[in-house]
C-alpha cells in the first residue's frame, strides 16, 4: 500500500484525510495496481473512542479506480491472503457506525478469461450507515453509456447483515424509461445460496434496452412485468408471473398488438424438469401454456434428445405433444406423438 500524502486535524472531531492511495496487484495482474485512490477522508469521533466506542462521522472518498480479475488457476486479485482469520474467530468483526458515506467518480472494472473488461461508472454513492439502525443509500451509475439510478432500503444494520442475520430490503432502479422495484429477502447477506424477491417493472419500449444489452430489440410497449422469484439449492422458481405487452401490431408478421399473461410459473434449475405454465390472453383469445421438458443441464450440447410434453390452447383450439426433440451435432430431428382438438 502507498500513500502519496497524509494529514490528520487536531480536534476531539479529527478528519483523516490522504490522497494518492494505491494497493498494489499480483505480479501476474495485468497492471501494477488493483485499486487507486485520488483522494479519501474520515472524520472521527475521539470522543467515543474514550469508551470503547468507534463512531465515524463521515467518510469520503473520490477518484476510485478499480480493476478485478483472476489468474490462470480461477485465483481473484482481491484475495491477500488465505485460511482463517488470525484472530482465529468464525464470525465477522463488528462494523463502526458511518454517519454519512459518499463516493464520487469511480470506476470498477472486470476482466473475463478472454481479457476484455467490463467496466461500471459510479457517478456517485451517498449511504447512511449508522452501527444500531437500518442502513440506506442512494447510488447513480452508468454501465454501456447508460445511467442508471438505485436507492436501497434495507431492515437491519449493515454489521448485523454482516454477522449472518436475515435481512431484506427494498431496492428501486430507474434507467432510460424504465422502473423497477424489489422487495428482496437473503437469509444471510454473505450466502446467496437461498433468496427471494418479489418484483415489478414497467417501461414505454423494449428496444431502449439495446445498447445495456448489446443486441438489437423490437420497438414493442408499453410493457409491465412482475412476479415472485424463490432461489434455492441451484432452483429457481418464478410464482405469479404477470405480464403485458403492447404495440406489437407494427412489427411483427402476425396480427397480433397485446399479450398478456394472467397468471405463470416457471421452475427451472438442478435436478428438477424444467416446467412453464402460462395464461392469458393474444389481444382477445384466451391462451395457455403448459409445457415440461428436460434439467437445464440437458437443454444444451452435448445433450443428444431432450424430452418434451406439451399442452397449449387458444379459445377452443387445442395442440398436444408428447416425445423427444433430438439434437444430433450434425442435424435436428424430432419425433413427436401429438393430438388437437
Amino acid at each position: 500500500v502507498a500513500i502519496d500524502h497524509l494529514a490528520i486535524g487536531k480536534s476531539l472531531y479529527p478528519t483523516i484525510a490522504v490522497t494518492g492511495l494505491r494497493v498494489a496487484n499480483p505480479d501476474w495482474a495485468s497492471r501494477r495496481t488493483l485499486v487507486s485512490v485520488r483522494s479519501a477522508s474520515v472524520r472521527l469521533d475521539l470522543v467515543a473512542l474514550i469508551y470503547g466506542e468507534i463512531e465515524i462521522g463521515s467518510v469520503e472518498v473520490q477518484g476510485v479506480d478499480l480493476l478485478l480479475e483472476r489468474d490462470g488457476n480461477g485465483a481473484g486479485n482481491w484475495v491477500f491472503a488465505s485460511g482463517e482469520s488470525r484472530s482465529g474467530g468464525t464470525g465477522a468483526p463488528k462494523l463502526p457506525g458511518f454517519d454519512e458515506v459518499a463516493i464520487r467518480d469511480a470506476q470498477i472494472g472486470w476482466r473475463g478469461q478472454g481479457g476484455s473488461v467490463t467496466d461500471v461508472r459510479i457517478e456517485s454513492v451517498d449511504a447512511e450507515l449508522p452501527a444500531d439502525k437500518p442502513f440506506e443509500l442512494e447510488a447513480t451509475v452508468v454501465y454501456l453509456h447508460v445511467p442508471i439510478e438505485a436507492n436501497l432500503t434495507a431492515s437491519t444494520s449493515l454489521g448485523d447483515a454482516l454477522s449472518g442475520q436475515p435481512v431484506s430490503a427494498s431496492i428501486g432502479l430507474r434507467a432510460l424509461d424504465a422502473r423497477a422495484n424489489l422487495e428482496l429477502a437473503l437469509r444471510n447477506l454473505l450466502d446467496l445460496s437461498e433468496l427471494s424477491a418479489n418484483f415489478a417493472a414497467n417501461g414505454q419500449e423494449f428496444d431502449m434496452w439495446s445498447a445495456l444489452i448489446d443486441r438489437p430489440l423490437p420497438a414493442w410497449g408499453p410493457y409491465r412485468v412482475s412476479g415472485r422469484a424463490d432461489y434455492a439449492s441451484g432452483r429457481v422458481r418464478l410464482d405469479n408471473l404477470r405480464l403485458s405487452v403492447d404495440g406489437m401490431s407494427d412489427t411483427t408478421p402476425l396480427t397480433l398488438s397485446r399479450v398478456e399473461i394472467d397468471s405463470g410459473t416457471v421452475t427451472v434449475g438442478q435436478s428438477i424438469p424444467t416446467s412453464v405454465q402460462l395464461a392469458g390472453s393474444l389481444d382477445e383469445s384466451r391462451f395457455s401454456l403448459d409445457l415440461t421438458t428436460a434439467e437445464l443441464a440437458r437443454l444444451s450440447p452435448p445433450a443428444e434428445s431432450i424430452p418434451v410434453t406439451s399442452r397449449v390452447t387458444l379459445d377452443d383450439f387445442e395442440l398436444g405433444a408428447e416425445g423427444a426433440i433430438r439434437l444430433p451435432a450434425d442435424s435436428w430431428g424430432i419425433e413427436l406423438a401429438t393430438y388437437i382438438k
